[in-house]
């Protein structure tokens, strides 16, 4: 019997063991499957200014576990009092297992979604929000919430960097299909293809697990996009198998 994603090749850049389990269930329902993680991520150190900052802020802004980790690295002993909004569940359960108390939560897509929900939920002008970012991070979703009265206060607390060689091209562009879980994972590719491969790449199919991810594969002119209605595995593995399988 035939598999649905048979005669598919699918690369998932998706780091650590959930980006190997997603190879391997991929791989379970047919498909060819690489594991390859674009990046690592640096510690950057913390403005001098740190402690201002938190002071005048009322809650924090969670767009990641790492940007949650690098605060709580910094700063072990911070007020969990701030209420923290977040993008994803994952990013939710760190901040609640840290101590804080935890108030939007965007469970679908990206930072995008997070925006649109607390202009939904709370009263904007009554925001100020403190932060831990990538340093790649884009701060253009957060205008309407700006516009909206809202304060951001953007920290970049750590730096993804590409963890290929320019030599690991070679296999990577014998896959069809590419799995990102994060514009980190976009930016660890592309710093080590060169312009040509780059547009061969933005010709390929690209699963992305949320709305920011799609951002910034769009923004970096890929043009088959399939963005996850779930930021996690299980959203990942329905995404392909609605676009991907045989029919």
């Amino acid at each position: 019997m035939r598999r649905p994603l048979e005669g598919r090749s699918i690369l998932v850049t998706r780091p650590g063991a959930a980006g190997a389990e997603l190879a391997l269930m991929l791989a379970g329902l047919g498909a060819r499957t690489g594991h390859r993680p674009t990046f690592e991520t640096r510690r950057l150190p913390a403005a001098t200014d740190l402690d201002r900052r938190l002071a005048g802020a009322r809650g924090l802004l969670i767009s990641s576990k790492r940007g949650l980790e690098a605060l709580l690295e910094e700063r072990p002993e911070i007020d969990r009092g701030l209420v923290a909004h977040c993008v994803g569940r994952a990013s939710a359960e760190a901040a609640r297992a840290a101590g804080f108390r935890v108030g939007v939560v965007a469970e679908k897509g990206g930072l995008e979604h997070l925006v649109a929900d607390l202009l939904a939920e709370t009263e904007p002008a009554e925001l100020r929000l403190f932060w831990p970012a990538s340093a790649l991070s884009e701060a253009g979703p957060l205008r309407p919430l700006e516009a909206q009265g809202a304060v951001i206060d953007r920290m970049p607390l750590y730096q993804p960097r590409s963890i290929l060689a320019v030599a690991d091209l070679a296999e990577i562009l014998t896959f069809e299909v590419f799995v990102f879980a994060s514009p980190s994972a976009l930016e660890g590719l592309f710093a080590v293809a060169d312009a040509d491969q780059r547009r061969e790449l933005g010709g390929r199919v690209a699963i992305a697990i949320g709305a920011t991810t799609a951002y910034a594969l769009r923004a970096a002119g890929w043009e088959r996009i399939h963005v996850a209605q779930r930021p996690d595995n299980e959203g990942l593995l329905a995404i392909c198998l609605e676009q991907l399988a045989a029919r």
